[in-house]
Parts: structure tokens; sequence; C-alpha cells
């Protein structure tokens, strides 16, 4: 798996995380409708409809980080622990971004 496929597929999943809190919005204005008045459920809804564009990029970015680290540990291959403590772990052979606490996942992925 290549970083461009993962993050084209990251981006299918960020569509439809957003589509779900479209749906979930939807549904939460009809209850609210009945609930407490029509205009006060849409004055209510209307920021997070508004906003709920902005969870496509995050959903995208965990979406492609998850299937890289997965590709890495299913491939065996060892992380790269970069300069000092705190200094990103990548793959030394794809260059996935790996999280500190996976870089001991990823090298005993084998065993």
């Amino acid at each position: 798996m290549d970083r461009e496929s993962a993050y084209d597929r990251g981006l299918w999943f960020g569509l439809a995380v957003f589509a779900l809190v479209g749906l979930a919005i939807y549904l939460l204005h009809g209850v609210l409708a009945q609930v407490i008045s029509d205009w006060w459920a849409t004055f209510l809804l209307y920021v997070p409809a508004f906003f709920a564009v902005l969870l496509i990029r995050p959903a995208q970015e965990r979406y492609a980080h998850f299937a890289l680290r997965r590709y890495c540990q299913r491939a065996g291959h060892e992380p790269d622990h970069g300069r000092g403590p705190h200094a990103p772990v990548f793959c030394e052979r794809c260059r996935a971004l790996l999280a500190p606490g996976d870089a001991a996942n990823v090298r005993n992925a084998g065993t």
C-alpha cells in the first residue's frame, strides 16, 4: 500500500463520516422539531451542521495513518527511531509515520 492510496481511501472514509454526521443532525432536527419548535431546532443545529465539513480532513488523516501502520505491522517493517526520545518514529521501508507506542508493535508483529 502506498501513501497516496491510503489517503484516497481516507478521503472516502472522511466523506462517509461527514455523511453520517449529517444524517445524525438531520434525525436530531426531526426529534427536536417535535419537542421544541422548528425554528429553535434549526437555530440550535445550524452551527454543528455548518462545521461538520471540518471533520473530513481529521478523519482522512486518522484512517491513512491507521492503514499505513497496519500495513507496516503485517509486512514486518522495522521502525526508524528518530533523533531523541520524543522524535517521531517512521517505518524504515515505506516511511509511514508511526506513533511512539506503535514501534514495539511493529517490531514484534512477526513473532
